[in-house]
């Protein structure tokens, strides 16, 4: 027997675990009779066995021949390694107090191992197997690990990660109920409070009302405005606070005895007939200037009017009253009634339009009545804004006041009755124009304080052009365009050689610049009307009307 032959292993093809038996193969002198035993080195356990082995861990293996002429053996150390194996945890999103317990996710390893999640703080957190249930605000470490589970002894253990939990405190606003203001009384500050201690931000309903800048208020006209008090919260600390709404009420100056004047009879001879005086209160909230009109609203709303009855003055119906905005034509008139009487229609946001004088043409019937957001007369026509924000006009086209040029989205149509043929509106779609004001022969809409969305038509049809900050308008009196520096407008008042607009900070704006009709005072302005060659302008602080221009 030859008993130093040499014996030649053949080594398994995977030693990484995957449930299969790792086997070795043997052979000497061309024969490969062998006997084969494992047994597992410590801290492995296993064998001896002739079975191979197919659980991780490191073997002995021992291959005898059992050819008698050939009494050799040889043994070898192998190890099977582990099988890979991983999760991801992934960032934990920022939580409130009072959210409900959430679960983690994964819940367990790629190989079916479960994890176990621990959490640092659990004044803030804590962990029921993989249940999250808030404590307190703060912050919190949550660790997700896998331990060595019997049944998981073939695979690696993954490193454990980490993921820090946010949980936000709640907080609340406190903002007391607001008391009435007289609209003159000045600025006043806002004092609502957050619980955490964060600046609150406040939020005016109706700028046009009252406007907020920080925690101050600016006055500017009676009415009512919902203020709203609002915390957005902090990225780690606190959530959102709910917002808190108050009512303001402005109201306008109460009368005194020197804002009542008196006419007394013309004769206080004796003639057997009685002499009575007339009380007028003489406080003017709002004015307007027409071709043969002027008209001032005061601050009871009522409405006063005077010009020459020669040439169309017309006095207003009687009991007029609870009149917020008034717009003057050569021989009409029209008024905007609300809030007070059931006047504003609090669905739509409408005010009652009432008109009077002349109705050639319808336009004065044809929106007698109606639901409006604002209006403007011309000198021969009516144009309102609907609750729907469309720009809407009646009367005379003749110069191209009632046509709404040619815009991509607006178009005229035929409006009514045969009996109305001048009467045009715009097509009934939604566009962003709330604000319009109409000249002698020229209409305008726009929005307050943006300078990219005025429209205008009027004087000679056709030769309307849009062009952003600029536009060409079809004046033949008014021939320059409008500055590039012009923004902001909140108001605007065409006259017959010039155009005078209001900016975002009170101060008048006239153009062309050439212009001797319109001089800037050197005061805070309200509001500016304008007509033909005279304009007014209304002091912001005084209310006292000023008549500029001839």
């Amino acid at each position: 027997p030859n008993a130093n032959a040499i014996v030649v292993l053949t080594e398994p093809t995977n030693l990484v675990f995957d449930g299969a038996a790792k086997t070795y193969g043997a052979r000497v002198a061309n024969t490969d009779v062998f006997a084969y035993s494992y047994v597992g080195v410590s801290p492995t356990v296993y064998g001896p066995s002739s079975n191979s082995p197919t659980a991780a861990g490191t073997y002995l293996m021992t291959a005898t021949s059992t050819n008698p002429s050939y009494p050799v053996s040889k043994t070898a150390t192998f190890t099977i390694e582990r099988a890979s194996n991983s999760f991801v945890f992934a960032s934990l999103p920022v939580k409130t107090m009072g959210d409900s317990p959430f679960s983690l996710t994964p819940t367990q390893t790629t190989c079916g191992a479960p994890l176990r999640f621990v959490s640092a703080n659990t004044n803030v957190a804590t962990i029921e197997g993989s249940t999250v249930t808030l404590v307190g605000p703060g912050t919190t470490v949550i660790t997700a690990a896998q331990t060595s589970e019997p049944g998981y002894e073939n695979y690696v253990v993954p490193p454990s990660q980490t993921q820090t939990l946010t949980v936000r405190a709640t907080q609340t606003i406190s903002f007391a109920p607001l008391a009435s203001k007289v609209v003159n009384s000045g600025a006043f500050a806002l004092t609502a409070t957050a619980s955490s201690g964060l600046p609150v931000s406040y939020q005016s309903s109706n700028p046009n009302v009252a406007r907020v800048t920080g925690s101050t208020v600016t006055l500017l006209a009676p009415g009512t405005t919902v203020i709203t008090a609002s915390q957005e919260g902090s990225p780690t600390t606190f959530a959102a606070a709910p917002n808190v709404s108050q009512t303001l009420t402005v109201i306008p100056q109460p009368l005194s005895a020197e804002d009542v004047s008196f006419q007394g009879p013309a004769n206080l001879g004796y003639d057997g007939t009685a002499k009575g005086y007339t009380a007028q209160a003489g406080f003017v909230a709002k004015i307007a200037a027409g071709g043969w009109n002027s008209a001032a609203i005061l601050k009871n709303g009522t409405v006063v009017v005077w010009g020459d009855p020669s040439y169309g003055k017309c006095d207003p119906p009687a009991g007029l009253n609870a009149v917020e905005k008034l717009s003057v034509g050569d021989s009409h008139i029209l008024a905007m009634q609300g809030p007070n009487q059931g006047l504003y229609d609090a669905r739509t946001g409408g005010y009652k339009l009432v008109a009077w004088g002349s109705d050639s043409d319808g336009k004065v019937s044809t929106f007698q009545g109606a639901r409006v957001l604002d209006i403007a007369a011309g000198a021969s026509h009516t144009a309102v804004v609907s609750t729907r924000q469309i720009v809407e006009s009646c009367g005379r086209p003749d110069q191209g006041q009632c046509d709404f040029g040619r815009f991509d989205y607006i178009y005229a149509e035929s409006w009514g009755a045969t009996n109305k043929p001048y009467v045009s509106i715009g097509q009934r779609r939604r566009i962003e124009l709330p604000k319009v004001t109409a000249g002698t022969a020229a209409t305008y809409a726009f929005s307050p304080a943006t300078d990219d969305n005025i429209r205008l038509w009027g004087t000679n049809v056709g030769k309307v052009e849009v062009c952003g900050k600029r536009y060409e308008g079809g004046f033949d009196y008014i021939s320059e365009s409008v500055p590039a520096n012009l923004t902001g407008v909140m108001d605007l008042a065409v006259g017959g050689t010039f155009v005078i607009a209001l900016k975002n900070e009170y101060v008048p704006f006239h153009y062309p610049t050439n212009s001797t009709d319109v001089p800037i005072p050197d005061y805070f302005i309200k509001t500016v009307t304008a007509w033909g060659w005279m304009n007014y302008v209304l002091p912001h602080d005084a209310w006292v009307p000023s008549s500029l221009g001839t």
